[in-house]
C-alpha cells in the first residue's frame, strides 16, 4: 500500500479520515521530517502567507525522497507565493477558492497512476526471478532453473548489478568492489561481464547493458 502523510497536527486529518474512503493508501501523520524518507506523497498545509517560509523548509526537505509527490493546500489565496512553493518542487499547489475535494481528486489521479506502476513492476521483478536467481552461498547464478558457477569477481560484479536493476552502476563503482584501493582498467571489467553475459545467455527479461563511458546496468526488458 502507498503512503500518504499530512504534515502537522491539523483539522486537514480528521477532514480526510472522513471524507476520503479509498484503499489506495494509508494516511500518517508527519512530525518529523525524517519520515519523508518513507512517504510516496505528503500534503504540506498552509493557513496564511506568514507560513510561507515553514512551507518551503518542508519542500526542501523533502529532497531527502526524490521520488515524493508533494501537495500544499493553501486556506489562503496565492499568487507568487504558489509561483515560488512549484519552483523548488512542489507537485501541485492548491489554495482557496479550489477547495479540499480539488486536492483530494489530485492526489488520487497521481496514486492511482503510482499504483499501476508498482504492480507492474512487481510483476516484472517476480518475472525476472524466475528466469534468474543469484546464490551468495555457492557463488553461483540459477538461470532458467540450471545453476552455473560463477568466479568470485563475477559474482561480485553480477551482484552488484543485480541488486539494481535499470540502474546505471559505475565503473568506479565496480572497481572499488573488485579492487579496493588500487587502479583499474576498464577492459578488466569489461572481460568479466563478457564472462557473465556468456553464462547467463540470451533471454527475454533481462540483459546487461553497457552505458557508454560510463559502466553497466542489469536492465529488465520491456520495463
Amino acid at each position: 500500500m502507498l503512503h500518504l502523510g499530512i504534515v502537522g497536527q491539523t483539522n486537514l486529518t480528521d477532514k480526510w479520515t472522513h471524507e476520503c474512503k479509498n484503499n489506495l493508501y494509508d494516511l500518517i501523520e508527519v512530525k518529523d521530517k525524517e519520515q519523508l524518507a518513507y512517504l510516496d506523497g505528503v500534503v504540506i498545509p498552509m493557513g496564511t502567507t506568514e507560513q510561507l517560509s515553514q512551507v518551503i523548509d518542508w519542500i526542501i526537505a523533502c529532497r531527502i525522497n526524490p521520488a515524493v509527490f508533494i501537495w500544499v493546500f493553501s486556506e489562503v489565496p496565492l499568487e507568487t507565493e504558489k509561483k515560488i512553493m512549484m519552483s523548488i518542487g512542489a507537485t501541485n499547489v492548491i489554495a482557496m477558492p479550489e477547495t479540499f475535494t480539488y486536492l483530494s481528486m489530485s492526489i488520487e489521479n497521481t496514486f492511482v497512476r503510482l499504483g499501476n506502476k508498482y504492480k507492474e513492476k512487481s510483476k516484472k521483478e517476480k518475472e525476472t526471478s524466475r528466469v534468474i536467481q543469484l546464490n551468495e552461498l555457492n557463488q553461483s547464478v540459477v538461470v532458467n532453473e540450471v545453476e552455473k558457477e560463477l568466479t568470485r569477481n563475477e559474482y561480485k560484479v553480477l551482484s552488484l548489478l543485480y541488486e539494481k536493476p535499470n540502474t546505471t552502476v559505475l565503473y568506479s563503482t565496480l572497481a572499488k568492489s573488485l579492487w579496493p584501493g588500487k587502479e583499474f582498467n576498464i577492459s578488466r571489467i569489461a572481460n568479466i561481464v563478457c564472462h557473465i553475459r556468456n553464462k547467463i545467455g540470451k533471454n527475454d527479461t533481462c540483459s546487461i547493458a553497457t552505458i557508454r563511458s560510463k559502466g553497466y546496468m542489469f536492465r529488465l526488458n520491456n520495463s
